[in-house]
């Protein structure tokens, strides 16, 4: 239910389909039948890749890469470091296909009902609709069971803008308000008028502006998956020749 777990075990898969070893931690490691190729491979120095949210080197990595898939003040220089929006840092772009579209795809039928998600963001009560649900990672314990809960929503609040569920809305023909407190948006407020994703709204009075674009966002999305491509392709090449 973590969109930055389901991130890197994503980027797992495909470092694994490019030929290159990768695990997460408490992966249990394949031993292959070549027992000495594998114990050689296994002391070659290590490439150790953290989320914003590991500010430390807790696996004693050799070489690092800091992963900001979220804001993030004070992270260590120590090493590379991408970011998943141009807003989070001025980093090279790595983003992966982190939406099943298989569950968040196109939703005609029925829709009723507004919940909000704060994620990273901070709630602000007082613009919350009567009777508006909060979504939380517990009491929708499987992706099934939040993905139909989302495609039947009229819209979508968010306190957190770099949110994986925006994105989940809007695929379903959801439209997703992202809100934030002062002190957030004076920090990212690139974000503010430089954003013109279907479906989303940077503010209530938005609102009819997103219902009308919500409808292009799948379409948006699914046209992104090369560069998803290239910008993996990029971080092994940066990687690969940075480290050795």
């Amino acid at each position: 239910m973590s969109g930055g777990i389901r991130a890197l075990g994503v980027l797992r898969d495909e470092l694994l389909q490019r030929g290159y070893d990768a695990w997460l931690t408490g992966d249990v490691i394949p031993v292959p039948v070549d027992r000495a190729r594998y114990e050689r491979r296994m002391a070659e120095p290590r490439i150790g890749i953290y989320p914003e949210a590991v500010p430390d080197n807790r696996q004693n990595f050799d070489n690092i890469v800091r992963w900001k898939l979220n804001r993030a003040d004070n992270l260590p220089e120590d090493g590379l470091t991408f970011s998943w929006h141009e807003s989070i840092g001025d980093h090279p772009l790595l983003r992966v296909n982190v939406l099943e579209l298989d569950l968040w795809k196109p939703y005609a039928g029925p829709r009723g009902g507004v919940a909000y998600w704060v994620g990273k963001g901070k709630v602000n009560r007082s613009v919350l609709p009567e009777g508006c649900e909060e979504i939380t990672q517990y009491n929708y314990t499987s992706r099934e069971a939040l993905a139909e809960r989302i495609r039947t929503l009229d819209f979508l609040i968010s306190f957190d803008p770099f949110t994986a569920m925006a994105g989940e809305a809007v695929l379903c023909g959801t439209p997703c308000v992202i809100l934030g407190s002062d002190e957030f948006w004076n920090r990212e407020s690139v974000i503010r008028g430089k954003e013109d994703k279907s479906g989303i709204a940077w503010s209530m009075d938005d609102l009819d502006q997103a219902r009308a674009t919500v409808g292009q966002a799948y379409e948006e999305y699914t046209s992104q998956l090369p560069l998803f491509a290239r910008e993996i392709d990029n971080f092994v090449e940066t990687t690969q020749t940075t480290f050795g």
